[in-house]
């Protein structure tokens, strides 16, 4: 009996399927700006971008997959679409399948607005 259990125990795999990013959060500069981080990944990963409030568009990836780990360019378009701009933030999910399901790791993005007052 304890040949089985031991047998039934050294057939589970661990599973081998991880994503995380470093770090886990950039600020960016109002203008066009842009941070590298990096992906480190034991499998082929996505990513998807998820914006907060109205605003769309404003942030690329120089990746969107990849099959391992890199290091990737997280690139926003200027923040001055109006005279006083408001702060804006993504959030970029990177995603890789396990045995186990699904694996995610995200990146906080915030990029400052423009504060004409204090010129």
């Amino acid at each position: 009996m304890a040949a089985a259990a031991l047998s039934l125990c050294s057939c589970e795999q661990e599973d081998p399927a991880s994503v995380k990013v470093e770090p886990d959060a950039v600020v960016l500069d109002c203008g066009d700006s842009y941070a590298i981080v990096k992906v480190v990944s034991t499998a082929a990963w996505t990513a998807e971008i998820r914006y907060s409030g109205g605003q769309t568009g404003w942030l690329t990836l120089s990746a969107d997959s990849w099959k391992s780990s890199r290091e990737i360019r997280v690139s926003a378009s200027a923040n001055d679409e109006s005279l006083d701009s408001q702060e804006r933030q993504a959030l970029v999910l990177f995603t890789t399948n396990g045995i186990g399901g699904t694996v995610t790791s995200s990146l906080n993005v915030v990029q400052k607005g423009v504060d004409f007052n204090q010129y």
